[in-house]
């Protein structure tokens, strides 16, 4: 039910806005697969992006923000997720 949705995404959308990203994950992970709004999915892909990143989980982060730039091309999140991309690959190069 979609209110139902809507509870699990805000509880989500607040534990991430609380820097709990481990217990955000999972929220956002459902609310990604049910999709309850077309214009949140992009804010939606690039939060569970992040919340791969603050894990240390650097190739699903990664497969997430390339979801925003790849099927949200006009968002106002692909900057940012091309940044933590770069971020990303750049400290992977710098602890090589």
């Amino acid at each position: 039910n979609k209110n139902n949705i809507w509870n699990i995404y805000n509880e989500g959308n607040s534990l991430y806005k609380q820097g709990k990203y481990g217990e955000a994950l999972p929220k956002l992970k459902i609310a990604y697969e049910v999709k309850p709004d077309p214009d949140l999915m992009p804010w939606i892909t690039y939060q569970i992006g992040n919340c791969y990143k603050e894990a240390n989980d650097h190739a699903k982060a990664i497969e997430f923000f390339q979801r925003v730039k790849d099927n949200y091309p006009n968002s106002q999140y692909v900057s940012s997720a091309e940044r933590m991309i770069n971020q990303i690959e750049s400290n992977k190069a710098n602890r090589e």
